[in-house]
């Protein structure tokens, strides 16, 4: 029998992201998803609330559950150490609880995973590719969909924009493959 695993994102959209790649990796497994308070998602906002975050995580799961910690590295858009203390911050908290907690880093932005899945970029009407490393993929994405006629990239339209994807994107992005590494052995993704 699977678990939970809790799941500490930036941002709702994040979320939803993990959860659709997940089902078709380990569609046994429950995804409940910790967020920042604040409309925004930032990872500003997720350092300052990461440890309440956590400690909330940590106050309610069971035999078999599995927190892991995720946000962009954003290297391309704020790649100066006077930029980077948000994430240093995250990391050294996720440190704290390293027994319980994986860090799970999306480079450069967690939209890369999207823009390295096949049947999501043939829905797209281009080809998959690593975006781990280049600015901005989820600029990228947001031109795709539009020159592609598809819905736009809303809160109203991921999920359906969601279900074109085959959860295949690791076979291109290393980060994607970096972030599923941590759930092959978890207890949330035994059966």
């Amino acid at each position: 029998m699977s678990g939970t695993l809790w799941l500490i994102v930036e941002g709702k959209v994040d979320g939803e992201i993990v959860k659709a790649i997940l089902k078709h990796r380990y569609p046994q497994v429950s995804i409940r998803i910790l967020k920042p308070t604040g409309a925004q998602p930032s990872v500003s906002r997720l350092a300052k609330q990461i440890d309440q975050l956590i400690r909330q995580a940590l106050a309610e799961p069971k035999r078999g559950d599995c927190i892991a910690v995720l946000h962009d590295a954003d290297l391309q858009t704020r790649p100066h150490k006077n930029e980077r203390q948000d994430y240093q911050h995250i990391e050294t908290v996720c440190k704290k609880y390293a027994r319980q907690v994986k860090h799970v880093i999306a480079y450069d932005e967690i939209e890369s995973w999207l823009l390295a899945d096949t049947t999501f970029c043939t829905w797209l009407g281009t080809k998959p590719q690593n975006w781990d490393e280049k600015s901005k993929p989820s600029e990228t994405l947001i031109n795709l969909l539009d020159k592609a006629g598809k819905p736009k990239w809303r809160e109203d339209n991921w999920i359906k924009i969601l279900e074109n994807l085959d959860g295949t994107g690791d076979k291109f992005s290393s980060s994607l493959q970096s972030a599923l590494k941590h759930l092959e052995n978890a207890p949330c993704t035994r059966r």
